[in-house]
């Protein structure tokens, strides 16, 4: 009687592993489904741009921080921190493309940013995602740290891509199905 008690405990046991296992595999699926075929279009394009023989490594995880939050605060605020350097509209067209609302979403989208798994099956071949962005190893290859690239009516999107010393904030437009970079906001990051 007592052993078939105890091989019940046993399956039902097994069992609870069994569903808990599961449970961890379908939750750690899930995380990569926060990012849109629409996202993983504007990466794939963005780091198309790039030229290089070498994939470009890039952190596994998306970065969330809130800081870059303060250049949205309005038009004017994305104009005085711009630097017109690889642009492609001036100041009047981005006055126009970025609208009061649009500015407000990109900045609630920012604020609410949490870290988000990147799936490198839905990544060119140009990218390669590592596990380490603050190793030795890691900032001698220069791995880049991304955020949720943040899109808005599928028109603008804002994407920050950032390394050792540099922090750099794009915004792009979709022209003929392809996002491209029309102006950017270079952050320097300094450490004292």
């Amino acid at each position: 009687m007592k052993g078939i008690k105890l091989q019940k405990v046993k399956v039902s046991c097994f069992i609870t592993i069994l569903i808990i296992g599961l449970s961890t595999v379908v939750a750690q699926n899930e995380q990569y489904d926060r990012l849109t075929s629409e996202d993983y279009q504007l990466i794939n394009d963005f780091y198309s741009l790039v030229d290089n023989d070498q994939p470009i490594e890039v952190y596994h995880r998306t970065y969330f921080d809130k800081g870059w939050a303060k250049y949205f605060m309005d038009i004017d605020s994305v104009l005085k921190e711009g630097t017109g350097i690889g642009t492609s509209v001036n100041d009047e067209e981005l006055k126009r493309i970025l609208s009061n609302d649009i500015i407000s979403d990109i900045r609630n989208e920012i604020i609410n940013a949490i870290p988000i798994g990147i799936n490198s099956r839905k990544l060119s071949d140009n990218i390669k995602l590592v596990k380490s962005f603050d190793s030795k190893q890691a900032l001698k290859d220069k791995v880049v740290r991304i955020t949720n690239p943040i899109i808005i009516n599928n028109e603008i999107a804002v994407f920050r891509a950032i390394r050792l010393f540099e922090g750099p904030i794009f915004i792009l437009q979709k022209k003929d199905n392809k996002w491209e970079v029309i102006y950017a906001i270079n952050e320097w990051l300094i450490f004292e």
